[in-house]
C-alpha cells in the first residue's frame, strides 16, 4: 500500500497534537453542511448526522485521520438538536 508522509512545515511536525492545537499549518477540519430545513423535514438526514457524530472518532481513526475533539462533537450534537 502506498503511504503519504506528512512533512514538517516551518519546523512543525504533523502529529495528532499539532493538528488538534492548530500549530500544524496544513491541517484542515472537515465540515458537513446541512440546512435546518433538511434536518427538520427529512428524518434520515438527522439520523445520518446523529450516527456520524456518535461514531466520528472511531470512523476517523479507522481511516487514519485525526478525529475532532469530543468538545467539538458535543457542540455539533447540541446544534443538531436546536
Amino acid at each position: 500500500m502506498d503511504k503519504l508522509k506528512a512533512m514538517k512545515i516551518n519546523g512543525v511536525e504533523a502529529t495528532k497534537e499539532t493538528i488538534l492545537d492548530g500549530t500544524y499549518p496544513l491541517a484542515r477540519p472537515i465540515f458537513l453542511y446541512v440546512s435546518k430545513k433538511a434536518v427538520a423535514e427529512k428524518p434520515e438526514v438527522k439520523d445520518f448526522l446523529t450516527f456520524y457524530l456518535d461514531n466520528a472518532i472511531q470512523l476517523a481513526e479507522e481511516v487514519q485521520m485525526v478525529p475532532a475533539t469530543q468538545a467539538t462533537i458535543d457542540a455539533s450534537k447540541a446544534a443538531l438538536t436546536k
